[in-house]
């Protein structure tokens, strides 16, 4: 099997562009809650129920990776879903719903535009020879910052409730 991937001229980056098969559930078609559930259950009933050596990393488990699209009248609602659920959630990454147009490689990005559509377009496909990319050194420190935290945490909670 190819492993596929495109280089952006201009940038160090690989990307791997993919399009949603007819009848995929896409971002637009779920609210932050619901998809804050599916990461929960997935938690609870695939990592946390299969971490099986709590005397090699006490209290250190793995986490699912996700970014959570949050449109803009969900936010209270999604700060007081963390709130209640929070020994369920390690890290989540939260974007703002029009944030792949914000952000530089944001996740997730829509081809919604003739913009986006030139931009798609414009991509160049390169191979990739995984063998030559090699780490180094390892710098790793565990249990030192909490996954995709980067040392702070953006979350405000309000005097006088939600």
């Amino acid at each position: 099997m190819t492993k596929r991937s495109v280089y952006h001229p201009n940038d160090d980056i690989i990307t791997f562009p993919m399009q949603a098969r007819l009848g995929a559930i896409t971002r637009d078609d779920i609210g932050a809650i619901e998809f804050l559930q599916s990461v929960k259950l997935v938690q609870k009933r695939w990592v946390m129920a299969g971490h099986a050596h709590e005397e090699f990393n006490p209290g250190l488990h793995h986490n699912v990776s996700n970014t959570c699209v949050v449109r803009a009248s969900e936010w209270d609602a999604v700060a007081r879903f963390f709130w209640d659920n929070r020994h369920c959630f390690t890290g989540v990454a939260l974007l703002g719903h029009l944030g792949d147009k914000i952000y530089r490689q944001a996740p997730q990005e829509a081809v919604a535009t003739e913009g986006d559509m030139l931009e798609w377009n414009r991509l160049v496909y390169h191979e990739v020879d995984y063998s030559l990319m090699i780490e180094e050194a390892d710098h790793t420190e565990h249990k030192d910052v909490a996954a995709r935290a980067g040392g702070a945490c953006d979350l405000v909670l309000r005097a006088g409730g939600w």
